[in-house]
């Protein structure tokens, strides 16, 4: 059985990829297409821009940026040494869903470098990365999160079921 679901690409890059800046931690995640949202967290802040791109018409819809505290980009470094990310694989793919989640990471801390693909799948490690950026953005600026038991739908975190709409 086939799932069909709407296509949503994330991409994590270094963010130096951006900006060209050397930085303990570095990542970018573009979430979308013709309407998109991007998350950059570097050393000194974590950002978050919803917008979309239709030819000529390019319109930013919302904006959070602030600061990174320390004890924050600590934790975060941290969190993500812990998460073993050496051992993932180059690809994750689910061929039972033929529309969903496409998710590109490429996450640089401390000048390690990990990339990785997951396609409709539910990776526990990248999963727990993403929760731990959602920890820094008000609600309403969370990441949508794959669920575990339909890797190719979109799930908000258990908090607040439902809430397709942003």
């Amino acid at each position: 059985m086939k799932i069909l679901t709407t296509s949503i690409l994330v991409l994590l890059i270094p963010y130096t990829a951006i900006h060209g800046n050397s930085h303990e931690l570095d990542i970018f995640i573009h979430v979308g297409r013709k309407i998109y949202k991007e998350y950059k967290i570097n050393d000194n802040k974590i950002e978050y821009v919803h917008a979309y791109d239709m030819l000529e018409d390019n319109k930013i819809l919302s904006h959070y940026s602030r600061k990174l505290s320390s004890l924050e980009k600590r934790s975060l470094i941290e969190f993500i040494e812990k998460c073993d990310l050496e051992k993932l694989e180059r690809r994750y793919i689910n061929r039972n869903v033929e529309d969903g989640i496409s998710v590109r990471y490429i996450i640089k801390v401390k000048g390690a470098e990990y990339k990785t693909y997951t396609s409709n799948f539910y990776h526990p490690t990248l999963i727990s990365i993403c929760k731990k950026i959602n920890e820094l953005l008000p609600s309403e600026y969370h990441m949508l999160i794959p669920s575990k038991t339909a890797p190719g739908m979109m799930l908000i975190d258990q908090e607040r079921p439902g809430d397709m709409g942003r």
